[in-house]
């Protein structure tokens, strides 16, 4: 059981990245203790109005929720798919992974920071000393730390791996670009590779990793989750369509000898084994399903993966009978 604390976060924080003065105030966090326990399951109702269970997100941002580092906001939505800003993606980071409960107070204080447009007592100042001080951020060129600008992939991807414990960048020897838009040579390349090894992100369709985009509050949430369980999450990611087996297979036999029922979550691949499980993923909404593999199809170029009824209507309609899909192998324990 680890000791934690609680960030209540406010929608003031979420200020536009072209609006950033030296004298802004960005209004503060609520700090309160709480203890909490990692888990891999998640509740069966979702604690956010604006957020399914069977939304990607989900887990990640349910395992933030109990362990007390967010709550949303006072409208009971958590807005997985807004940007998130800089200063809170450190202070979440930070706080996920206790860096701040390993330096002591009194050398943080210490800390000076040169940051033109850090306000002297703002609320995340210690924070901004705890990193800069174990050599997790450096500010811009500029002088500046720009703390209510939106923040990119490449940008949080070396953020988390240089907090994550006992993670040594510097042991990758960067030869080959880890993606078609991420060459060998960038100053990202080194973060981008580390992620994919431990399949804390993935590639898109075309092989690219888009290290430019903005990075969202449930990506944010996703990718840590994602480190923090790497033995669940494969990040071997295929993308297509999704198809569901008509009725008239209920009862009869499945390539892997089982019998075949609608109601259970299981799926056909023309190459997986057996027993594996996959996480189907609507490219469109963000919805999934765990399933088992148990079958061999569908045997036509429009799908790579072939669900039961109950599975795919868990996310998406049964009337538009092929859904965009991803599909990725997970670990769960048995």
């Amino acid at each position: 059981m680890k000791k934690l604390i609680t960030v209540i976060i406010g929608l003031s924080i979420f200020l536009p990245s072209a609006v950033v003065f030296a004298t802004e105030e960005i209004e503060p966090i609520t700090v309160t203790d709480a203890t909490a326990e990692v888990s891999i399951e998640i509740e069966t109702e979702s604690i956010f109005s604006d957020l399914s269970e069977n939304n990607e997100y989900y887990p990640a941002i349910l395992d933030l929720y109990e362990r007390g580092i967010v709550e949303g906001y006072d409208d009971g939505t958590f807005r997985a798919y807004d940007p998130i800003n800089r200063v809170e993606t450190l202070k979440i980071i930070m706080m996920y992974f206790e860096i701040e409960e390993l330096i002591p107070t009194e050398t943080t204080e210490e800390v000076i920071l040169n940051f033109s447009d850090i306000q002297t007592g703002a609320w995340y100042e210690f924070t901004l000393k705890s990193a800069y001080s174990n050599g997790i951020i450096d500010g811009y060129p500029d002088g500046t730390f720009k703390p209510a600008n939106t923040v990119n992939l490449a940008e949080a991807l070396k953020i988390v791996s240089q907090s994550v414990p006992f993670s040594f960048i510097e042991k990758y020897t960067i030869e080959i670009d880890p993606a078609l838009d991420v060459p060998a040579d960038s100053w990202y390349a080194g973060y981008v590779f580390h992620a994919l090894e431990e399949g804390a992100v993935y590639l898109d369709a075309e092989g690219n990793l888009n290290p430019d985009q903005d990075v969202t509050r449930g990506q944010l949430a996703d990718i840590l989750y994602r480190f923090e369980n790497d033995e669940y999450f494969s990040g071997q990611v295929s993308y297509g369509n999704a198809t569901y087996y008509a009725d008239m297979f209920e009862g009869r036999g499945t390539a892997s000898g089982e019998v075949f029922q609608q109601a259970l979550f299981t799926a056909a691949h023309l190459t997986l084994p057996f027993g594996t499980y996959v996480r189907v993923t609507h490219q469109h909404t963000g919805e999934t399903a765990v399933v088992k593999v148990n079958d061999r199809g569908p045997y036509s170029d429009h799908a790579i993966i072939d669900l039961t009824s109950t599975a795919f209507e868990s996310i998406g309609s049964l009337g538009s009978g092929v859904i965009p899909v991803k599909v990725e192998i997970i670990y769960p324990e048995e």
